[in-house]
């Protein structure tokens, strides 16, 4: 294989998960004694060509819960293949304990404190390097944690308001540390973003919580 061609191929795959938290439905979650539901959300990871769709399907069919739906889409002349998931929410219990759900690579976290409640993320790492390698063996692209992104719509479909304290994440595009707040009215939508450190830190570290929220 001449060289050239091979610098072609090598390269960093982007990848992306979409999902939408509805207010409501924590509310509902939090008033009974299950310890999961599951929300709708996309998986986008892109091709090095456009006929490896179903391929690439294929192989990563195994990381994400119900995944389904595949399709080509184009993005800054990249090619993606998207596809329909579901991903766990788990509460938390008092020690801190939840039932990860091994069906997929990321869980949404619950942690319930009385009068108000925290969100974050599990990530598994020991089937993120399953997945890299499957992926390097298979197209010699390299699947870099660097390159994830998580993007998490939070709509307060309410009738009551929320104010929400974010933790080292952007939310509508902006860097919140801590200690700042937001107030979410009824219908208010807002996107989330995670930092470069917390992505870092929850690969390395499997869990950590960075939304919190109570009511007004």
């Amino acid at each position: 294989m001449p060289v050239i061609l091979f610098l072609t191929i090598l390269f960093s795959c982007n990848y992306e998960i979409n999902t939408t938290i509805y207010l409501r439905d924590i509310d509902d979650f939090i008033k009974t004694d299950d310890q999961q539901y599951n929300t709708r959300g996309t998986i986008l990871i892109q091709l090095s060509s456009d006929d490896k769709i179903e391929e690439t399907y294929s192989l990563i069919s195994g990381y994400f819960k119900n995944i389904s739906k595949p399709r080509l889409i184009k993005r800054d002349y990249y090619s993606y293949m998207e596809a329909d998931i579901e991903i766990p929410v788990n509460k938390l219990n008092t020690n801190n304990e939840f039932k990860y759900d091994s069906s997929s690579l990321i869980n949404i976290l619950l942690k319930i404190n009385n009068d108000n409640y925290e969100i974050g993320l599990h990530f598994d790492k020991e089937g993120f390097e399953s997945l890299r390698e499957l992926i390097y063996e298979k197209y010699y692209q390299s699947l870099d944690i660097e390159e994830f992104k998580l993007i998490l719509k939070i709509n307060n479909d309410l009738r009551t308001s929320n104010i929400v304290s974010p933790y080292y994440v952007y939310v509508d595009n902006e860097p919140y540390l801590y200690g700042n707040s937001i107030e979410m009215k009824p219908r208010d939508e807002v996107i989330v973003r995670l930092s470069d450190v917390l992505r870092d830190f929850i690969y390395k570290n499997s869990n950590q919580l960075f939304l919190r929220f109570e009511k007004k």
